[in-house]
């Protein structure tokens, strides 16, 4: 392999193995490692040749990922179980060698997904190269660090800099901050379809409340009625409550058929969740009815203690 094109490829390589030394060494790191892009960044793609043909070649090259890493090593890659199940059919890769700038390169190992191109996008077929193979001059530094993150920022910091003071560093994070920001819309998107959705299930409530007392104050005499003959006062507060019941049942009826008509436009929302998920649609229809139930519980407790001689008296 020549690197005729990078004449100072000795000397960023052993820049890039001083820093993880360096940093390596720092109390609070635990473990150390470069990257051209960071786990969560998209990144960049080339074409690639497979030799042999895979199991399942495709029609034409396609754009992979390149997920460039270290340590040094032989030209060596691993892929990521998308590029396996994509050209493989899920048998074993190793052995066979994938090429790009005109270097072949042995597939050694298969590593797990990652979703790097967001939570709600699949994962694409990726190749992971070595740094010694692909020489690039700016990368990620990531670390796994004990401790407070400023504080290790700053350590990780005045090694860097004890290397070469003039050296740019920027965007330190963390993973996590990274990923609640790549998360931040949808987290948005999720809060205010959640408020609303609590805002229409108290106006259900209301509602339900308003139609059951209603149709008590019209049933008044009717209820006096029974009470009169000997109808328990249980009896008459289960009957307004199956009747609020029933009505909450037409309602969460209608309500599952018009979600499971629109959920298809809300999937870009969701993560590892399916759809149509039936735990979910149950636990929304359980809460509904217990809702309802509630709601119709205060008119048919108070149409339960109606006096009989009064209700019978009222025009």
């Amino acid at each position: 392999q020549s690197f005729a094109d990078w004449p100072d490829l000795p000397a960023v390589r052993a820049f890039q193995r001083n820093v993880l030394e360096q940093v390596s060494g720092i109390a609070d790191v635990q473990s150390a490692a470069i990257a051209l892009n960071s786990p969560i960044d998209a990144g960049w793609t080339t074409r690639l040749g497979i030799d042999p043909a895979p199991p399942s070649p495709p029609a034409e090259l396609e754009e992979v990922r390149m997920r460039t890493v270290s340590p040094d090593a032989l030209p060596v890659v691993l892929v990521n179980e998308s590029f396996v199940r994509r050209y493989f059919q899920n048998e074993d890769p190793l052995g066979y060698r994938v090429s790009n700038w005109g270097v072949a390169r042995e597939i050694v190992g298969v590593v797990r997904d990652v979703r790097f191109r967001g939570l709600s996008r699949d994962v694409p077929p990726a190749v992971y190269p070595t740094f010694a193979q692909m020489p690039f001059g700016s990368f990620f530094l990531m670390a796994r660090i004990r401790g407070t993150s400023e504080a290790a920022f700053g350590r990780i910091r005045e090694r860097v800099w004890s290397l070469d003071r003039d050296l740019a560093l920027s965007n330190m994070t963390t993973v996590e901050q990274n990923l609640s920001a790549t998360v931040a819309q949808p987290r948005f998107n999720v809060l205010l379809l959640s408020f609303f959705a609590s805002v229409a299930l108290a106006l259900a409530a209301v509602g339900i409340y308003g139609v059951m007392a209603f149709g008590v104050n019209r049933r008044t005499q009717e209820i006096g009625i029974r009470l009169s003959l000997g109808e328990g006062r249980w009896n008459v507060m289960r009957r307004v409550v199956w009747e609020g019941a029933v009505l909450a049942s037409i309602g969460i009826v209608i309500g599952a058929a018009g979600a499971l008509a629109l959920t298809r436009f809300l999937s870009s929302l969701l993560f590892e969740v399916d759809p149509l998920d039936p735990v979910t649609f149950g636990a929304v229809a359980g809460i509904s009815a217990l809702v309802a139930v509630i709601a119709s519980f205060v008119p048919a407790l108070r149409a339960s203690r109606l006096n009989p001689v009064v209700a019978l008296r009222r025009e």
